[in-house]
């Protein structure tokens, strides 16, 4: 990161603008040219599970929502795990949406259009937000960062010792740069460092989550329930499962938040979801308090599709 230049500038238009647009571009012409048909074809015969995080103004999850209709067979996390372990015919072109975290930008922008379209989807509670112990710390080191009126942070974080916070570029990659690294450390010493870094920022944060950041509230949890959304554990605090010490920590986090869902809506929470996912990040200890704490399945952060026989407590 210490090597990218802090202002990209060329003829007027910012770099990463111009990476967008041609992302966007190469992505139409993917599109227009078949390419999202031949996927769809090559992968009909297994499931796809879509991970969702944020649902920003505007209407394009709508969009989103009357293409799965079109042209997939959305189906709930619950029928897709009964189908891939009892390795039964899967619908052409099966798809599951599921939701991390818990924001209530969930109920306000996409349940509407999931109601819409009929489509299911299973929410990961980090159950911790609407209990309003906290907020997610990720969004916390985001929200001091680009509100810290602090334009130079001399603290050694990873491999950087200083970090110039003059730009909202700076500030961005700065806050991402962070938050890749304290994923990475034990979760006692990541704990240590949230204490440290307000005071370096010279910032207060506050106890519970501004609006922007604003998590489902358990009466929010429980409407949703009603109307069909299944809900599932993402733990208590959203730490990094593989950084925590003991089994003990394993069990709060995984069985934690299980019995607090269970105990506020009523129904019985069967899946579960690693928090970021990816392979280092849950562990062969982590997959069996996942089993033991009763959950039927675990989702990943892995890239691919599933087909039957699939590992439940792995899936793609």
């Amino acid at each position: 990161m210490s090597n990218r230049l802090s202002l990209s500038q060329t003829n007027g238009y910012n770099i990463d603008t111009l990476k967008n647009r041609s992302k966007t571009a190469a992505a139409a012409a993917f599109h227009y040219g078949g390419g999202t048909w031949f996927i769809r074809r090559r992968f009909r015969d297994s499931i796809r599970i879509l991970m969702y995080h944020r649902f920003p103004p505007g209407g394009c999850f709508e969009s989103q929502c009357a293409h799965l209709r079109r042209h997939y067979s959305p189906i709930s996390l619950t029928e897709a795990v009964r189908l891939l372990r009892e390795r039964r015919p899967l619908p052409t072109g099966a798809v599951v949406v599921t939701v991390d975290d818990g924001y209530r930008d969930f109920l306000e922008r996409a349940y509407p259009a999931l109601q819409r379209y009929s489509i299911p989807a299973t929410v990961f509670l980090t159950t911790d937000l609407p209990d309003r112990k906290t907020w997610l710390w990720v969004d916390q080191v985001v929200s001091m960062i680009r509100q810290t009126p602090v334009r130079e942070l001399a603290m050694k974080i990873g491999g950087e010792e200083q970090w110039m916070l003059d730009t909202a570029e700076q500030r961005a990659r700065a806050a991402a740069s962070i938050k890749q690294w304290m994923k990475k450390i034990p979760n006692a010493d990541r704990l240590e460092w949230m204490e440290k870094l307000p005071r370096a920022l010279e910032m207060e944060l506050p106890a519970e989550a501004p609006e922007a950041h604003a998590p489902l509230a358990w009466d929010d949890v429980r409407e949703l329930a009603r109307g069909g959304i299944e809900f599932g554990g993402h733990t208590r605090t959203h730490p990094i499962l593989s950084r925590l010490a003991t089994r003990a920590e394993l069990v709060e986090e995984i069985r934690g938040s299980k019995l607090r869902i269970e105990a506020e809506t009523g129904v019985e929470a069967r899946h579960f979801c690693y928090p970021n996912g990816t392979r280092a990040d849950f562990t062969e200890e982590v997959i069996q308090v996942v089993g033991e704490s009763g959950f039927e399945s675990a989702v990943t952060g892995l890239v691919g599709v599933n087909r039957g026989g699939e590992n439940p407590f792995e899936l793609k």
